[in-house]
Parts: structure tokens; sequence; C-alpha cells
């Protein structure tokens, strides 16, 4: 794949200034390399042991037009979990809410704010 693919590809989900911020942007994971290639920056995703899943609320329209929700971060007790090697169940302690909003563009609904859950 080429970055121009990925730029691209990004602005049928994201809106121009969260896609911006995904790649291309000054503190983007991802930016264009030489003819055209991709280059990441190194991150920390998926060092949280203790995440366990994710859930939705429903959304709900705004009055300028937008659809928001929020997305919950589910997270095991700190104290108690003893690793993903055992029989479980494993039962979440925490969540962490964090908002998720589209906008409608003449391409479509894009996701105008998101972050990964912890």
């Amino acid at each position: 794949m080429k970055y121009s693919d990925l730029d691209s590809f990004l602005h049928t989900v994201y809106s121009d200034a969260f896609a911006a911020e995904i790649a291309g942007g000054p503190d983007a994971p991802y930016i264009e390399g030489e003819d055209d290639s991709i280059l990441f920056r190194m991150g920390d995703r998926g060092s949280n042991i203790l995440y366990c899943g994710t859930l939705f609320t429903e959304p709900e329209l705004q009055p300028d037009g937008s659809l928001e929700f929020w997305q919950l971060s589910l997270q095991l007790d700190d104290q108690t979990f003893e690793g993903w090697g055992g029989e479980g169940p494993y039962i979440p302690t925490d969540a962490f809410a964090k908002p998720v909003r589209l906008i409608p563009t003449e391409g479509g609904w894009r996701v105008d704010e998101l972050e990964l859950p912890n």
C-alpha cells in the first residue's frame, strides 16, 4: 500500500480534520516517506493488559446535525487481575467513557471525534 492510498482511504471514513490527525499531521502516527511509502511512528497501543472490551451507548442526534455517542472502555481490576490464562469469568470493574462524534458530509457520515480505548 502507498501513502496516497492510505490517505484516500482515511478520508472515506474520517473527517478531513480527523484524517490529518491520523496521517500527515504534525503529530500523526502515519507520515509520508520516500516514493509514496508509509512511515509509522511508534506508539503505546495495546500495552494495557487490563483492557477487556468496549461498549457503545445509543447515538443521539445533535442540533448541528452530528451524531454523538459514548465509547465505554472496560477494564479489569488491577489489584485482583492475575492474567489472561485463567478460566475466568473476567468481570470488568471500571469503564472509561470517551465521546464519539460523526458528522454528515457530501460523501456521507464521517468520524470527527474518537479515541482508541485505553
